[in-house]
């Protein structure tokens, strides 16, 4: 009755633990007869009553995948809705949705409600720095959610000023995915802090911003600094090669690090060989140095082979100055 597309296909997988409907052009329509209850006595197709029951009365699915359905605003308050009651869903998959400015103070609400959420997926939803502020305060007050990815949005300075005090304050998010924004200057400094100081995170993702010169001494801070973390990527966010001193200083002192990807990043010969140094202590437990695209020499070539036979360990770089063009892993 309501023409949504996926219905057949939602239960025939009603009793699944993942629901994955991405791309089926769910819709703001079909992501109310999926999660608003009061449509049961709105419509009475058996079709629709399934849907609408689904994930009130659910007790099975664990993760929601609704990746790229057009859900906008008003899907999406359907959904979060559903959330605020729902006590089973554990990881919630909205990226690429446009969901809008109202659909993330919705989100920001329910976040504030649901006990359950351990995941959450808003990348590529085109999200600017109005939409920091509500997010910044879930963030805060959330006790839940482990992993956010805010990939692929529009947030800049402001945004990160924001998103970053909230990052420092928070003691429960293990993940952030910050990649692919607009961070520069005042946004990316207090995204760095704010990753510095967490006591929790394990995971950050800062690539594909524009962190800069001027962020290469907070990247190393965090390295320094952060003692749960172990896993950073701040590739391609043009750190230049002035503030590698400072960064491989930072590794050699580092003893939770498993994984570093800093490549696309205009480093210098010099420099890689210096992060290399960093990195041959025993203290190191680094498992993972990606410098994709970062020149080396011979010397580095050397001694990556010579780590690599003392312990397991993957380092990619970019070709061999005075070799053969490479572009191959050390393992």
């Amino acid at each position: 009755m309501l023409g949504v597309v996926p219905v057949s296909y939602f239960i025939r997988h009603i009793e699944d633990e993942v629901v994955n409907l991405r791309h089926h052009g769910v819709g703001s329509v079909g992501a109310k007869a999926m999660a608003l209850p009061l449509v049961v006595s709105l419509y009475k197709s058996h079709t629709v009553l399934g849907l609408a029951k689904g994930f009130f009365t659910n007790t099975s699915v664990l993760v929601l995948d609704l990746e790229d359905n057009w859900l906008n605003a008003e899907g999406v308050n359907y959904l979060c809705e559903m959330l605020k009651e729902n006590c089973y869903i554990l990881e919630l998959n909205l990226a690429n949705n446009r969901v809008g400015s109202k659909g993330v103070c919705d989100i920001a609400e329910m976040l504030q409600i649901n006990t359950t959420l351990k995941k959450l997926s808003l990348a590529g939803n085109r999200l600017r720095d109005k939409d920091a502020d509500c997010l910044s305060q879930a963030i805060l007050e959330n006790r839940q959610l482990q992993s956010l990815d805010l990939s692929r949005n529009e947030f800049s300075d402001i945004g990160g000023v924001l998103l970053g005090s909230a990052i420092g304050e928070n003691e429960i998010l293990e993940e952030i995915n910050l990649s692919w924004n607009h961070f520069r200057r005042s946004g990316a400094l207090a995204i760095c802090e704010g990753i510095k100081v967490n006591a929790r995170l394990k995971k950050a993702d800062l690539s594909w911003n524009g962190l800069g010169a001027e962020c290469g001494k907070s990247v190393a801070e965090i390295i320094r600094s952060n003692g749960t973390l172990t896993h950073l990527d701040v590739s391609n966010n043009r750190i230049t090669a002035d503030s590698v001193a400072t960064i491989a200083k930072a590794l050699d002192e580092n003893e939770n690090l498993v994984e570093l990807k800093i490549g696309y990043n205009p480093l210098s010969i010099q420099g890689a060989l210096l992060l290399l140094r960093a990195i041959k202590n025993d203290r190191s437990v680094l498992r993972s140095l990606d410098l994709s695209e970062v020149l080396v020499d011979k010397d580095f070539k050397v001694l990556a082979k010579r780590i690599s036979e003392k312990r397991n360990i993957v380092i990619k770089h970019g070709g061999v100055v005075g070799d053969f063009p490479t572009n191959g892993d050390v393992v």
